[in-house]
């Protein structure tokens, strides 16, 4: 079977749109330890509002983990989750 030059374009696109992205992962945490435990896997936050400019500028995040004493914070998961439902929201145990 040919494909003509279009064919083929239509095809790379399909395939890009199927291929898994890099998305990146944010924790929130004010707590040494957990910065510690996540310093090569994640970009590390201290603030809701460092957080929220990572989450306005970057489009790659695809999780932010909230960790320390942001972990029991209900009102921040729910905002998070409420303006940017294509990333996902978790809380570290």
């Amino acid at each position: 079977m040919r494909r003509n030059a279009r064919g083929a374009t239509i095809a790379l696109v399909f395939a890009l749109q199927r291929a898994p992205a890099m998305r990146m992962t944010i924790v929130l945490s004010n707590n040494q330890p957990t910065v510690a435990r996540w310093s090569g896997d994640a970009v590390i936050v201290a603030t809701p509002l460092d957080a929220i400019v990572r989450l306005e500028h970057d489009e790659h995040v695809g999780t932010v983990v909230l960790a320390g004493t942001f972990a029991g914070n209900h009102e921040l998961a729910s905002f998070l989750d409420q303006f940017y439902p294509n990333v996902r929201i978790e809380r570290e145990a």
